[in-house]
């Protein structure tokens, strides 16, 4: 009976020693993580938008500049071809005029190379001296030769994805990491006439993100 209780007080022994063993060994070593945050997406305000002295002052009236169809140069595209009412301004409450270009708004976006941006344009909400309904187009880069396109907007516009342009982009003329837009649209004054010679303002908004 002795015999056997020696024995279980070896065996537990050993046991124990193996678990200080294991003790021991182990390590542990702090191994570091290292994150770079990229730039913000930037927005470059080539030619601001801006129907400028040409409004009439009677409640109601409207007035819109086309911008649905633009040259190259306007979008940093090469392949588009202009459309006849580009820049024309019409409606009731204004003075109307054809190819009046250099009042369409043309922006550019300033990004990383080949990634996607969510884009969202919002206007001038009625209830103001005038509202604002934006409208466009978004240039879309295809990589390869000569053959770029415009996606045209009418309205508001909610995260709308598109690419900027690449560096592996073959032909043509884009910009790496860049993507070129239009904003025209209309404006509606308000139910009370506007004053005569005198300045009125609004914003609009342009939200850009990495998708």
């Amino acid at each position: 009976m002795q015999q056997i209780l020696k024995n279980n007080k070896a065996l537990g022994l050993g046991v124990a020693l193996l678990a200080s063993t294991g003790v021991v060994n182990a390590t542990s070593y702090p191994l570091p993580v290292t994150i770079t945050a990229v730039s913000d997406v930037s927005i470059s305000e080539d030619q601001p938008l801006d129907f400028g002295s040409i409004m009439y002052t009677a409640a109601g009236g409207t007035c819109s500049i086309d911008a649905n169809a633009p040259a190259d140069a306007d979008v940093l595209t090469d392949g588009l071809t202009v459309g006849g009412t580009y820049g024309d301004i019409t409606g009731t409450g204004c003075i109307n005029s054809t190819g009046a270009t250099t009042k369409v708004g043309k922006f550019s976006l300033n990004g990383i190379d080949a990634q996607t941006v969510l884009i969202s344009i919002t206007g001038v909400a009625a209830g103001g001296d005038f509202s604002f309904v934006p409208a466009g187009c978004l240039a879309n880069y295809d990589g390869g030769a000569a053959s770029d396109t415009c996606t045209t907007y009418s309205g508001d516009i909610t995260s709308i994805p598109k690419p900027l342009a690449a560096t592996a982009d073959v032909g043509g003329s884009a910009l790496v990491g860049q993507l070129g837009f239009t904003v025209g649209g209309t404006v509606t004054i308000g139910a009370t006439d506007l004053n005569p010679n005198t300045d009125y303002s609004a914003k609009f908004t342009v939200d850009v993100i990495y998708q």
